[in-house]
């Protein structure tokens, strides 16, 4: 029984660190792949140094490559692929990520 228990906690302990480690927790408590978490004008963050403005006045990571409009009528960061994700949205990104919290973000 103890040993079940043990080897249980580790493999709760592994996965929970393996999330981590894919993901950061950006104050406002939304995930991202990458380790930046930078505040926009509008207090949501993104995950480049700089924050792009799109037509509909909501920011995106600055990516220095554009951006392009899914077909939900969003803007992701134009980096060659979107990827419809198991929820419906759309990512930046050639595979869905999975966060923590349930939402997705794109990698390459």
């Amino acid at each position: 029984m103890f040993c079940m228990k043990s080897i249980i906690i580790t493999i709760v302990l592994f996965l929970t660190s393996t999330l981590a480690m894919s993901s950061t927790l950006c104050p406002d408590g939304s995930y991202h792949p990458d380790g930046y978490c930078t505040i926009c004008p509008d207090g949501t963050y993104v995950t480049t140094e700089r924050c792009q403005l799109t037509p509909k006045g909501d920011y995106i990571r600055d990516e220095g490559t554009g951006q392009r409009l899914t077909p939900k009528g969003d803007y992701i960061p134009d980096t060659g692929s979107i990827t419809m994700c198991p929820d419906g949205t759309y990512v930046a990104g050639k595979r869905c990520r999975l966060n923590p919290d349930g939402t997705y973000s794109g990698v390459n």
